[in-house]
Parts: structure tokens; C-alpha cells; sequence
């Protein structure tokens, strides 16, 4: 049984900033009728939540079914005999990420159980700590077990990621293995009578934090490579594409050029346009929603590198339409780094050696309660090599912003001309306060 792919806290200062309440459980006899829930309410000093989203889970023969919204109350319906599950909400910020999660534990025992009428679990306990930390061994209490039916135990693990698993036995001492930053989940503790019925379950949830930090590292997404299975669309206006494949992490575009020797900007070339995803989690998100300031793409050019005019590789974000913000390296009578817009790159000559590295920053700013965006202040370095980067060159545009729809903006790469590129952005997020 899994829960969605979720975090078990926002972490910032102190690794506590959003702290859901404790795991509660609802065990009824055969024959009974599972409770209304209503989640107690999370720790939120900071006040980052903005919505909740619940998460149902139920043994594959249950026809259970819930309704409710918000912190609840939530209604279990069509639960038999023998089903049981977690009920959990996620709690949500203004930009869609979870900042926490909240955990029911519930079921009905099967017919000729006891039920926990007869028997009473040990109450919830948690297990939450630091990124990169470990969880603690747990061993749980002891049942009331009145009429001594308890005959063993089963235990078992849920996970959001699933890495998790768990080895012990009877009352514990378990251990929680292979858990990784950013995992969290519930350790279940089943007290079984001598048919094999549940008479009772024990929980325990456990978490361990995702490592965002405060001191700026957390700014910036992981790199995320870009290839050609990754496109969206294409917009080929002049007919250049002869072939695109991958080799290895590099992209192989092979085409003609413009005709002109002055057609070596964005809109002339092929163009190819990607999800805007965010590497650290592969969520598709909106570059107004407000989450992110900027786009950094990292380039390194392979054996075919822009030599002739009008062959040149671009990388950037555009609206579809007109509007765009893009850096790269062009050939115009000689080899050069340029900044620019969607119609209009300026340059600066340059002369490309193997090994050479290129940093291109673009600005990407939700200006304002709307659906446009500000994307800008275009700029290229390029740097001698990967492994120990000095800077060798920089240029910025002389074109600054542009207004342009945060909706529909993309990270898109232009190309013309045969151009061998391996290709990685990463986001830059607003920054996390320091004060």
C-alpha cells in the first residue's frame, strides 16, 4: 500500500517550519462502523499553508470510498469486514509543494476478530528528524490484550518514495532501512489471533527531512539534462532540420542555415520547446506562479560547433509567440557568444576551444497578479573547462527585459547549422530569507 509521492516537511530554519499533528488510528470490531475524522491542526508558524489535498488508500478487494475536504471532518463509506487503509492530507503552499502530511490509520477486523473492542493498541508515536540523519530503532509497547487472543504480529512499512523497508520482530525492536532524505511513512504494527484476523494495529510515522536550508544553497534547483524525448514542440519556419538524435547526454542536430548571413537570431532557427519542470521533484509548474526568479542553462559544445554564418545554437525561454530571452554561440564572420531577444542577439567575438564550458543566466519574474512576466538581462560566460571552471569571457545584452506570458513561457533551444550540445538548466527559486 502506497501514499502519493510527497515531503514530510518545509524545512528551513531549525529543519521545523510546517509540523503535522500525530498519526491517529481507527480499529473497529467486525461489523463496525469506522468514525468520521477530522485532522487536528498542523504546526504552521510561518503560515505557508494554503490548501489540502487528501490521499486514500485501501486493500485492493475494498470498495471503501471517502468524502470530505479541507482538515475534515472526512467520511469513510462502504467499508467491510476484513478492509482497512490510511486516510492522509497533504498540506499544501501557495505554489502546490507539500509541506507536510498528516496520517489515519483505519480498518475493520475480519469477521471472528476481536476487534479493538477487546484489544487496544499502544498509542501513535513519532520518529522525525534532520536530512541525512537516522531514524531511531522502535520498539512499541505492549497491547491490552484482556482475553489474551493475541497470538503474533506482522509488521509492515508505508512509504511515500517506497525506499523504506523495515526488519524486527514480535514487539521490536525494528529498524527502518534505506529511508533518504525526503522520506516519510507509517510503521505498522498488526496483532493477529490465532485464525490470522487483525484484533489491532500499533503506529508509529516516521520522516525524514528533505536538507533545504537557509543559508542560500537551497536557491537553485538541481541540473536537469535536456533531450530530444524531452520536446514539446517544434517550430521549424525555415526548413533547417535534416535530423536531431542523442549520443549519449549530447544533442546531435543536423540542418541547413538561413540564407542570409545576418539571420543568425533565435527566430530563425529551429526551435524546440520543453515542459518547464522543476528538477527537484519533476513537478510542471508556471513560471508566474511566483516559485522561481531566473533560468540558468550549462552548455558544452561537442565535435560540431558554430563555424559558418548563420550556423548557431541558442538556449532560453519563449512565449511561443514573439517574445522571448536567449544566449548561446553563433558564427558571423567569426565565432561568438551573444545575448539577446527572441528577434534580436548581440554579439561579441569569441573564440571557442575544446573543453569550453557556457553559463547562460535569464531573468524570469512574476511582475505583478497577471499572467505576464518579466525574462531579461540575457547573459553569457563562457568558461576554459568543466572541472575546475575560470571564467574566459562574459557578455550581456545590451537588450534588457522584455514583457512577456508567464503562462506560456517555456525553456526552448534554437538551433541551425550541424551542432553537437549537451545541454543542462536548473531554476533559480526566490530566496530563502536569511534574516
Amino acid at each position: 500500500m502506497g501514499i502519493a509521492r510527497v515531503a514530510v516537511t518545509r524545512v528551513t530554519r531549525d529543519y521545523a517550519v510546517v509540523r503535522p499533528p500525530l498519526p491517529t488510528t481507527d480499529f473497529q470490531s467486525s461489523g463496525g462502523t469506522l468514525g468520521a475524522k477530522t485532522f487536528d491542526a498542523f504546526v504552521d508558524p510561518e503560515r505557508v499553508i494554503a490548501r489540502y489535498e487528501a490521499i486514500f488508500k485501501k486493500n485492493s478487494s475494498s470498495s471503501a470510498t471517502v468524502s470530505g475536504s479541507k482538515r475534515g471532518p472526512y467520511t469513510i463509506s462502504g467499508a467491510a469486514d476484513g478492509d482497512q487503509g490510511v486516510l492522509a492530507i497533504n498540506a499544501k503552499d501557495k505554489d502546490g509543494n507539500t509541506v507536510a502530511t498528516a496520517i489515519h490509520v483505519w480498518g475493520i477486523a475480519s469477521a471472528g476478530g476481536g476487534g479493538d473492542s477487546i484489544v487496544t493498541p499502544p498509542s501513535s508515536t513519532t520518529n522525525y528528524v534532520a536530512a541525512d540523519a537516522t531514524l531511531s530503532q522502535k520498539t512499541f509497547s505492549a497491547f491490552t490484550d484482556a482475553d489474551g487472543i493475541i497470538a503474533g504480529y506482522s509488521a509492515s512499512i508505508i512509504s511515500n518514495l517506497g525506499n523504506a523497508t523495515v526488519s524486527g520482530s514480535g514487539l521490536g525492536a525494528y529498524t527502518i532501512s534505506s529511508a533518504v532524505n525526503g522520506e516519510f511513512g507509517v510503521l505498522k504494527l498488526d496483532a493477529k489471533d490465532s485464525s490470522n484476523n487483525i484484533v489491532a494495529t500499533a503506529v508509529h510515522a516516521w520522516g525524514i527531512t528533505n536538507g533545504y536550508a537557509t543559508d542560500g544553497s537551497q536557491d537553485f534547483s538541481p541540473w536537469k539534462l535536456l533531450s530530444t524525448a524531452d520536446i514539446i514542440a517544434t517550430t521549424d519556419t525555415g526548413a533547417l532540420e535534416t535530423s536531431k538524435a542523442m549520443s549519449g547526454n549530447e544533442i546531435q542536430f543536423r540542418g541547413s542555415v538561413p540564407v542570409t548571413a545576418t539571420d543568425y537570431h533565435p527566430d530563425n532557427g529551429c526551435r524546440y520547446r520543453f515542459n518547464m519542470i522543476d528538477p527537484k521533484d519533476d513537478s510542471t509548474i508556471s513560471a508566474g506562479g511566483g516559485s522561481i526568479i531566473g533560468i540558468q542553462y550549462y552548455f558544452k559544445f561537442g565535435t560540431n560547433a558554430p563555424s559558418t554564418n548563420a550556423n548557431f545554437f541558442y538556449c532560453g525561454l519563449w512565449d511561443g509567440t514573439t517574445q522571448g530571452s536567449f544566449g548561446g554561440g553563433v558564427y558571423y564572420n567569426a565565432t561568438r557568444i551573444g545575448a539577446g531577444t527572441y528577434t534580436g542577439i548581440t554579439t561579441t567575438p569569441y573564440t571557442f576551444q575544446a573543453g569550453n564550458v557556457f553559463l547562460v543566466d535569464i531573468m524570469m519574474a512574476d511582475d505583478a497578479n497577471d499572467t505576464s512576466g518579466v525574462a531579461g538581462l540575457p547573459s553569457i560566460k563562457a568558461f576554459d573547462d568543466d572541472s575546475t571552471p575560470a571564467r574566459a569571457a562574459s557578455f550581456v545584452s545590451s537588450q534588457q527585459t522584455t514583457t512577456i506570458s508567464a503562462t506560456a513561457t517555456r525553456p526552448t533551444l534554437s538551433f541551425s547549422g550541424d551542432i553537437d550540445v549537451t545541454i543542462y538548466y536548473r531554476l533559480v527559486y526566490a530566496p530563502t530569507t536569511p534574516f
